[in-house]
């Protein structure tokens, strides 16, 4: 784990090319705007329970360019190879009390970068409340579970291949999630 001063914090099994990095983005005013009151619009079962989950089109287009160059420049400072393309999809996450994600990945058939924004102004350092967790595999065929602590503004990437999932939330939750393609340079 490599730790950068005003960038993130990078987890990385490299040899698998799996790789997590988190990072913080300012400004959210634009994106609570955009999430409020939005209804389930699931076409078909989640791995989200206890909660609703909202699908956006083109709309969440300039959200997304932003999210996707913060994105891009916390991977550069961190001499990452992937290059950010364009927006596969995106929703947005409400967890209710008690709501939590099942382990599950965003691999579809291509190489996706999974960037996750939290909303929340209920900060939590105790990572057994609403933490995303993830499984990274070493080469010796052991497991890491990689948790992480939840603030507002937390942006998280992850190569979709990699599962992942939620705890159990104390509290109301409010995510979004943002699905890039990319390439490596």
């Amino acid at each position: 784990m490599w730790t950068r001063e005003g960038v993130g914090r990078l987890t990385t099994r490299w040899h698998h090319h799996l790789w997590i990095l988190e990072t913080h983005m300012e400004d959210l005013a634009d994106f609570d705007e955009r999430i409020q009151g939005l209804s389930d619009n699931r076409p078909s079962p989640t791995a989200t329970n206890g909660g609703t989950q909202h699908y956006f089109g083109p709309e969440i287009g300039d959200l997304a360019d932003r999210v996707r160059s913060r994105a891009q420049w916390a991977l550069d400072e961190f001499g990452g190879n992937a290059l950010l393309g364009d927006l596969d999809r995106s929703w947005t996450v409400t967890y209710e009390p008690g709501g939590w994600q099942a382990l599950h990945n965003h691999a579809r058939g291509g190489t996706i970068c999974t960037v996750t924004l939290n909303l929340d102004t209920n900060p939590s350092e105790d990572t057994s409340r609403g933490a995303l967790h993830a499984v990274l595999p070493d080469t010796d065929g052991s497991t890491h579970l990689v948790t992480m602590p939840y603030w507002r503004g937390k942006l998280t990437l992850m190569e979709g291949s990699i599962y992942h999932g939620a705890y159990p939330t104390e509290a109301a939750r409010r995510i979004l999630v943002f699905d890039y393609a990319y390439s490596l340079r």
